[in-house]
């Protein structure tokens, strides 16, 4: 269960950031910064299920 929510609150991130590549001038920074999210959530996946 806590997989699938993960994947669904990322699923949308991911979207957004293929949407920011018709914005080029914000696109690497877009994607930066849902990247930096997508990371702290995995991160905070794999803290919770090591404990």
């Amino acid at each position: 269960m806590i997989l699938r929510t993960g994947f669904f609150l990322i699923r949308p991130w991911l979207f957004v950031c293929g949407r920011c590549t018709f914005r080029s001038l914000f696109y690497f920074y877009c994607c930066a910064i849902h990247q930096s999210i997508i990371l702290r959530a995995r991160l905070s996946l794999r803290g919770s299920s090591g404990k």
